[in-house]
């Protein structure tokens, strides 16, 4: 087998994607395999699911990030969010939202 090397990742992706694996392992586990599904990007109904969803390309179409900024918009004044507890409010509403999915 290959050894790949190389910098895969800068310091600030690494810190989010640390985040997110912390904020995802926070759900249920009931939860945690439907999240993605209920995902604002991902549960879109033009998205193919065999699509890479390239952020940066489509920031404005970025679902995931408008949800996350109309919760933020809805806080009461002079209530700001950081990074992280935005992802962290997002993951708890996916995981909330999956725990409502029924599984056939």
């Amino acid at each position: 087998m290959a050894k790949i090397s190389g910098n895969f990742t800068s310091p600030k992706k690494h810190r989010f994607h640390c985040e997110l694996l912390a904020a995802y392992s926070s759900l249920p586990d009931e939860a945690q395999p439907g999240a993605a599904l209920v995902d604002a990007t991902y549960a879109a109904p033009d998205q193919n699911l065999d699509d890479v969803i390239d952020f940066a390309e489509w920031r404005d179409r970025n679902a995931s990030v408008n949800t996350t900024g109309l919760f933020v918009n809805s806080l009461p004044a002079g209530l700001a969010l950081n990074e992280r507890e935005r992802l962290h409010l997002y993951m708890h509403y996916l995981g909330r939202m999956a725990g409502r999915q029924v599984v056939a």
